[in-house]
């Protein structure tokens, strides 16, 4: 079983319906389940960390401003099982326009992401955190190709909405946070910045 999570807002139902959508039309061999946490404004992270918690397993998780490709869910798990035998490591996809190097959607096992996503964080830079640790330990895959059409408000501006506000709202806040983390190796615990 895969478990495709999908974090998301009150005033994201339409966008969330068309995620829902392009999901279900997926051509995997193997059997997924779509899980959801609705989350008033409290951020990304703790909606994800409420869901990593609910299960155990491998899984994917996919904002609810994306558009899967059909067989996005089937490349994730091919380049997992072949480099991951163990369940010990990241597969990073997205779309296009991300840089991978740097930031990405997960694929993991859910132990590994308990372990990486860090609550400090509300949103912004927490993908730079799980990706820069897993690359520490040459654990991270890189899928190339696109997977996805990220419907961003930086390329479409009318889907600017009260979500991505919040989110930007916090970014220089996680930004600090992330950049003391990085200085420091990502050390386990609280980061002062945030005490």
């Amino acid at each position: 079983m895969i478990y495709v999570l999908i974090p998301t807002t009150p005033d994201r139902n339409k966008r969330l319906l068309e995620t829902i959508e392009s999901i279900e039309k997926s051509v995997c061999n193997q059997k997924f389940q779509i899980l959801i946490d609705y989350n008033k404004y409290e951020g990304f992270v703790a909606s994800v960390i409420r869901l990593v918690n609910s299960i155990d397993g491998l899984c994917m998780i996919v904002p609810n401003d994306v558009l899967l490709g059909a067989d996005a869910i089937q490349q994730c798990y091919n380049a997992y099982t072949k480099n991951f035998p163990d369940n010990d490591g990241l597969v990073g996809w997205a779309d296009s326009k991300m840089e991978l190097e740097y930031m990405c959607f997960p694929f993991a096992h859910s132990r590994t992401l308990r372990e990486l996503i860090n609550p400090v964080y509300f949103h912004n830079f927490s993908d730079r955190e799980w990706t820069e640790i897993m690359k520490a330990r040459d654990r991270y895959h890189i899928l190339t190709q696109p997977l996805c059409v990220h419907n961003h408000y930086s390329r479409n501006p009318e889907l600017l909405d009260k979500t991505y506000q919040v989110n930007e709202d916090s970014s220089e806040r996680d930004g600090k946070i992330y950049w003391d983390r990085f200085k420091h190796g990502f050390p386990k615990g609280i980061p002062e910045v945030c005490k």
